[in-house]
This record gives structure tokens, sequence and C-alpha cells, in this order.
């Protein structure tokens, strides 16, 4: 691999990540159209999602700190009140989606990876997200989240590791569904993946340590084109953020279900008709 597709990957990370058109669906046909050999795929996807995790935490640093104070002062005043409520949903809604991980990790991992069942999955849930932008009118904040929304939210993120699914995808959908509005939705599930991307990034992190020839890749020559990724998943996470939610005040998510579609409709004729 070479720095400037470590450019296009680090880009292509951040935009399908934050956007509802799934990273792992575009990281896996990426990695079938380039096939490329250089680096190895665990140590550039840790470097990958360092630079997205490093996004979400620097936008929101903001919420998450006062998330964390409200926890920390006795006062019980209606806002403080609010963002107790609102850590707590967040804790809630991340375990669905941590007993899949702890469970069935590998076989999400290692069995489901396959491009035609990407492009399915591409055009079913983004027929879902269609459905709920379209049908459900919401008018709530995400300080409103109860538990119960926070669990069925959850619920729907336990099924984001299926490639082509989405995590911003199907966590906007479960929002939408709650009567969040749009954008609402969308800054509940970044905050709701915040810990879980974290939390995955640190145990690929300790994978990674733990194999020692892969680590000395990581630190060896090649590191430049790691470093190069992170650094661009960081800065074009921070756009992505930035300007989605910016849209979502504005227009709904057709762009993006039009989109999902197409690439999902010719997914499944490339691997289907194409010999």
């Amino acid at each position: 691999m070479d720095i400037l597709i470590a450019i296009i990957m680090g880009i292509v990370q951040s935009l399908t990540e934050f956007f509802p058109i799934s990273s792992s669906a575009h990281l896996l046909l990426m990695h079938h159209v380039l096939n490329w050999h250089g680096a190895d795929e665990l140590a550039f996807d840790v470097a990958l999602h360092a630079g997205t995790t490093l996004a979400i935490l620097i936008y929101f640093a903001r919420d998450l700190w006062a998330i964390m104070a409200a926890f920390l002062t006795r006062s019980r005043d209606e806002k403080n009140r609010r963002l107790r409520r609102l850590g707590l949903a967040i804790f809630i809604s991340c375990l669905p989606a941590g007993l899949v991980g702890i469970f069935f990790q590998h076989y999400l991992e290692n069995e489901l990876h396959y491009p035609l069942l990407t492009g399915f999955n591409l055009l079913i849930f983004g027929i879902f997200l269609y459905l709920a932008d379209h049908r459900c009118v919401g008018r709530r904040d995400m300080t409103e989240i109860g538990l119960l929304d926070a669990l069925v939210i959850g619920l729907f993120q336990a099924l984001a590791p299926v490639p082509g699914v989405s995590r911003s995808g199907i966590t906007i959908t479960g929002g939408l569904l709650r009567k969040l509005r749009r954008e609402e939705a969308a800054r509940f599930s970044f905050l709701m993946v915040s810990p879980l991307i974290l939390g995955a990034t640190m145990l690929k992190m300790t994978d990674l340590y733990t194999d020692a020839a892969k680590w000395r890749l990581f630190i060896g020559e090649e590191w430049p084109i790691y470093l190069v990724g992170t650094l661009a998943s960081f800065i074009a996470g921070l756009l992505c953020i930035r300007y989605f939610l910016q849209f979502l005040r504005r227009y709904p998510l057709d762009i993006f279900v039009l989109y999902r579609c197409i690439l999902g409709l010719f997914v499944i004729f490339w691997f289907l008709v194409v010999p």
C-alpha cells in the first residue's frame, strides 16, 4: 500500500463511518477492488478506527464532559437530571452490541464478510432507513431519551457488525422510530457508538500488540502509512460529523438511501452476473 491509497481509505473510512452507508461494506469492497497486500489488514483497520474514534471524542468533547460532570455533581436541577439520564441511556444502549461483540465477534468477523451478502444488506437496511425517516415524525430531543428508548436503539445497534448494515444508519433508524428528530437521532447515534468504537479499537490494539509479527509491521517501516491513514480518517471524520449534522437540520436522508440502493444493486449484479 502506498500513501495515496492510505489517504483514500482513511477518507472512505470516515465518510462511511459517519454517513449511514456502512463503513465495513466499503472497506470490504475496496479490499476486493484495490487488492492491496502491503500493510496488514488488522493493523491498518486499527489505524483507521483510531482516527474516527479521536474525531468523535474531540467533536463531542463538550457533551461528554457535561455528562460526566453531571454524575460528579450533587445538583438535582433539571439540566443535570437530563444529562445523567442521557449518560445512563448511552450506557444501556451499548449493552446489546457489547454482548454481541463478546459472544459472536469471531463469527461476525470471519463468516459474514461476503460481498453478495453486503449488497443485500445495503439495499434492505437502506429501505428500512427510508421508511423510518418518512413514516416517523420526530419531535424529541436526545435528552428526552428514556431507558426503553435506549434499549430499543441499542438492540438495533447490535446488528451493526454485519457488513452492509451501517452502525450510524441502523442506530439513526432506531432513533427515528423512537420519535427523535433527525439531527438528534444522529447526535445520539454518534455519542452511543463512541464507547463501543473506543473499546473495539483498544481490543484490536491489544490483539495487534500480542502478535509480534504484526506489531513489528505496525511500528516498522510502514508506520508512515498507518499514521497517514489515521490522520486522514481523523480530519475527514471531523468534517463529516459537522456537515452531516448541519445537513440533517434541513434535509431528509433520501440521498443516502438512494446511494445505498444503487450500490447494493450494483454489488448484487456484479457478483451474480459478472464472471
